[in-house]
């Protein structure tokens, strides 16, 4: 528990100056999406299938514009491949090819 309390604030801290940005562009709740999927994309741990809370985020957002201001910094603690996933277990699949902070989705 007290890892993802860490995780959730160091999220939340790097997210403060990208968040900015991404909450002018783009549609969502980014902190809504922090909290309910932060654990599911974390670089630590196995990969997990979202709860139905962070998919009710993630059918929220609008996740290509969330994926294009993805700081350096975030991918530190990010897996993007988790969170790539996860979009796609949620029923928002990203496209082959597209990117998401240094990340491209890679064709089946």
């Amino acid at each position: 528990m007290r890892c993802a309390s860490i995780l959730l604030i160091s999220l939340a801290l790097i997210h403060l100056g990208a968040n900015r940005m991404a909450s002018a562009q783009c549609r969502g709740n980014l902190q809504d999406l922090i909290q309910q999927c932060g654990k599911f994309v974390s670089i630590e741990g196995p990969q997990q299938t979202p709860s139905p809370e962070c998919c009710g985020v993630v059918k929220g957002v609008d996740v290509p514009c969330i994926c294009s201001h993805v700081p350096p910094q975030a991918e530190e603690i990010i897996s993007m491949p988790k969170a790539v996933f996860v979009v796609a277990a949620c029923g928002s699949p990203l496209p082959h090819g597209a990117t998401c902070g240094s990340y491209t989705v890679p064709a089946i």
